[in-house]
């Protein structure tokens, strides 16, 4: 069944193993909507779903095989990224863990990839099935400050989505469908706290060269914490219904299977619990 509703998928790298969980179960009850926004790890639950690959988002986040590992905290204090950003969007959708294209242009699933622009630090969002750079967009929405590197597409240079839109309610309102499902990675009761004076010193120090970035990384625990706010009124009159975990979340470098699989059967678990009222909400 599709619905004419539209989904947005929230980020927190690791933390989107819950959001796997969920879009799981929505697809083992063949759940679908017309269409998906995706920010940072978002972005691969999003385009997964839009190819109806149930299990691939759960094999790219809870990784049992060494020689898949994608994080590497042993490179923090070194020059290299803690993310390998080729494996994720290069070995992993071509070779370990194959992506459905053909299944992605037949189910036809709208699918923006959110990113931000580090020459404006404005939302540039690419049309997943359209765009000539899908796993590039993939890979810059989800490339955090300080842990990924830049992506450059066409000459401009694009970061995590979530630095300038991380749950973008407004690009949902524009497309226009009445249904709107927000699924988040952190609890109800979460808000950023401002940025520390040191990690803002680091911000302008590593992004010296990007003002504007830099002025979305500053601004970003206020805007974040007024979108929640936003979104809370939204529920609390009906226009939006959210999925939220109910449990401690997992640390977005989270790498310890067990605790991934939990937060994982979390997400699919609480799905099929509020399915009905899901299900309630885009019908009525």
């Amino acid at each position: 069944m599709e619905y004419k509703a539209t989904m947005i998928l929230e980020g927190g790298a690791n933390r989107g193993v819950f959001t796997a969980g969920v879009l799981h179960n929505l697809m083992e009850h063949d759940l679908y909507c017309t269409n998906l926004i995706g920010v940072s790890a978002g972005s691969c639950n999003a385009v997964d779903y839009a190819s109806h690959q149930k299990l691939r988002s759960r094999d790219c986040f809870i990784i049992t095989d060494k020689k898949n590992r994608w994080i590497h905290k042993n490179r923090l204090f070194s020059n290299k990224s803690l993310m390998d950003m080729d494996k994720l969007f290069d070995d992993f959708p071509k070779k370990t863990f194959k992506y459905d294209y053909d299944a992605l242009y037949k189910y036809g699933i709208g699918c923006d990839v959110v990113t931000t622009n580090c020459l404006t630090g404005k939302t540039k969002y690419f049309d997943f099935q359209q765009s000539n750079y899908s796993m590039d967009a993939c890979r810059a929405s989800c490339s955090m400050p300080f842990v990924a590197p830049m992506v450059f597409i066409d000459g401009i240079p694009y970061m995590d989505g979530s630095v300038s839109n991380s749950v973008p309610i407004d690009r949902a309102f524009e497309i226009g469908n009445d249904k709107i499902i927000i699924i988040l990675t952190r609890q109800r009761s979460y808000r950023k706290s401002p940025n520390s004076n040191v990690i803002s010193h680091f911000i302008k120090k590593k992004y010296r060269k990007y003002p504007k970035f830099v002025e979305a990384q500053l601004r970003r625990p206020e805007e974040y914490n007024k979108r929640l706010d936003e979104i809370e009124e939204l529920e609390k009159k009906g226009r939006v219904f959210v999925i939220r975990p109910e449990v401690t979340p997992v640390g977005r470098m989270e790498t310890d299977v067990e605790k991934l699989t939990f937060f994982y059967k979390h997400g699919y678990n609480l799905m099929e619990r509020e399915l009905p009222k899901l299900k309630e909400y885009l019908e009525k």
